[in-house]
């Protein structure tokens, strides 16, 4: 400050501020208060007059508000605010700022408009950045568990894939033989209904002889009656014959529809034999995988390359057929579970 003690009753519009060599404050970034920095200080002076023009001066060298912008861009200095002083309150509450707050600040003082926006841009995307890390390495250990329980599932997969081939074939090979008992019990049937019908015929044809010998019965003398009586008799017992023969038919092709409806039944007991089998086989395996594990993946290897072997390979019972139930509880009584698993 220029003047004496005088000058300090004075107001603002009276007061002149001039830098000299005796300046005894800087204001700039963190780091220019070092020694080396000062002596490379250029000196801005901003004189403003309220009955003229203001005037802006670089080491004493009159310039333009434009020059004297471009010369000041270089040290990211603002312009609308030359001048930046701190009130002493806010000392304290500067030094107790973080140094992410300080820096913060710093750029809003010093910097250039854009600085701090530009700043915060950073931050907002190493944010982005770290999270889409931690997204990364989520995914990867939930693709590194479904590789593993991928590689765990192909086994299991193969064999029902083998088992489901086992039982298209056993249910190919079952419909092929029921097809063919169907037709050749059809093919009867259909002989006995020829054979019926043609009995019908004779009957038909028997019953219109009746018919008319009975008419001529009518008009011829008594003296034919007797030996027309015989006729007729042996014409009616040759229908009975022939009705008997009929009922016999019918009951063939009865016996054949009774046959035919016991294989159906038969079909459908040993379809839901197979499915039962299946099952029990099928949950034998589970069973064999969740408890003996190593036996099971044994099990399953034998099953992809038992071509391989030319002898004969045991492994664990996993169906075992008895005649009867005495029999099974035998099986029980013998066979501990060790045995049928080892």
């Amino acid at each position: 400050m220029v003047g004496d003690e005088e000058d300090w009753k004075r107001t603002y519009s009276e007061l002149d501020m001039k830098p000299h060599e005796n300046l005894n404050f800087i204001f700039g970034p963190n780091g220019t208060v070092d020694p080396r920095a000062r002596a490379n200080i250029h000196v801005v002076r901003f004189e403003m007059n309220a009955k003229s023009s203001n005037s802006f001066f670089i080491d004493d060298v009159h310039k333009t508000r434009d020059e004297v912008k471009r010369f000041i861009s270089r040290y990211r200095i603002q312009v609308e605010n030359i001048c930046q002083f701190m009130a002493q309150d806010q000392v304290t509450e500067f030094a107790r700022q973080s140094p992410q707050a300080l820096l913060q600040n710093t750029e809003k003082a010093v910097g250039s408009s854009d600085l701090f926006a530009r700043h915060m841009q950073l931050i907002q995307w190493q944010k982005e950045i770290n999270d889409m890390k931690e997204v990364i390495v989520s995914k990867k250990e939930t693709l590194k568990k479904l590789k593993n329980r991928i590689t765990h599932l192909a086994p299991v997969v193969k064999a029902r894939m083998e088992w489901e081939k086992s039982v298209q074939a056993i249910r190919q090979y079952m419909t092929d033989e029921l097809r063919f008992q169907c037709g050749k019990q059809f093919d009867e049937l259909h002989i006995k209904d020829q054979e019926i019908n043609h009995s019908r015929c004779t009957t038909e044809v028997l019953r219109k002889t009746i018919q008319g010998l009975t008419e001529d019965i009518n008009k011829i003398d008594e003296a034919q009656e007797a030996e027309l009586t015989q006729k007729i008799a042996e014409i009616n017992l040759e229908c009975e014959k022939i009705t008997d023969c009929l009922c016999e038919e019918r009951a063939a092709k009865r016996e054949v529809e009774r046959r035919q409806m016991q294989d159906k039944n038969m079909a459908e007991r040993l379809e839901r034999d197979l499915k039962h089998f299946l099952d029990v086989k099928e949950g034998k395996l589970r069973f064999l995988e969740v408890h003996f594990n190593s036996e099971y993946r044994a099990y399953m290897w034998y099953q992809e390359h038992k071509e391989k072997f030319s002898g004969m390979v045991y492994f664990p019972f996993l169906t075992i057929d008895v005649p009867c139930a005495e029999y099974l509880k035998f099986v029980e009584a013998a066979l501990t579970l060790r045995d049928i698993f080892s």
